[in-house]
């Protein structure tokens, strides 16, 4: 989901409701990831939308409505890697979710996170640069595929379930 090509980046992918479920507290997360890398300077934040799809507009979250989940360093092995979020976020059930992943690592980590297609459904949007954060527009990353991710969440329902979604597709 981090942006590594960059030293400095942001990232934005839209998860639909209908593959979240119903409403839950989300506790942590997951990424599914090819190799080791450590990435330090980490931000995630979440927000909901009755968007279908994103647009390449630079987005402040700080001043956009998104909640700060996660703010710390995020080391990676091969496989699916949890992450305990800082910030329990209330999922309404209803809404899609946007995950805005923040990268001040300040070095290209080149970090391989698996994904799935999603071309044409602009689902994921990207911008780097080498000194900073950019706040410019972005655009589709590429190749156009969404982040495979697991959310965690509390429930008195049976446990998380096995398989994530999006479907894994390597």
């Amino acid at each position: 989901m981090p942006y590594t090509s960059w030293s400095y980046s942001w990232a934005k992918a839209l998860y639909h409701s209908g593959d979240l479920g119903g409403t839950k507290t989300i506790t942590k997360i997951a990424l599914e990831s090819e190799g080791t890398k450590s990435l330090t300077n980490q931000k995630i934040y979440f927000k909901t939308t009755t968007d279908d799809a994103l647009t390449g507009t630079y987005e402040d979250p700080a001043s956009s409505g998104y909640t700060l989940v996660y703010d710390g360093n995020y080391s990676v092995t091969a496989g699916w890697n949890e992450m305990i979020l800082d910030t329990q976020f209330d999922y309404n059930g209803s809404d899609n979710l946007i995950v805005y992943w923040i990268n001040e690592d300040g070095s290209e980590v080149s970090a391989n996170f698996l994904a799935t297609d999603a071309s044409g459904e602009n689902l994921i949007k990207v911008k780097g640069g080498d000194n900073s954060v950019p706040q410019e527009d972005g655009w589709s990353a590429y190749p156009d595929a969404l982040p495979n991710i697991q959310f965690f969440y509390e429930s008195d329902a049976p446990a998380n379930p096995s398989n994530p979604l999006p479907a894994n597709n390597r």
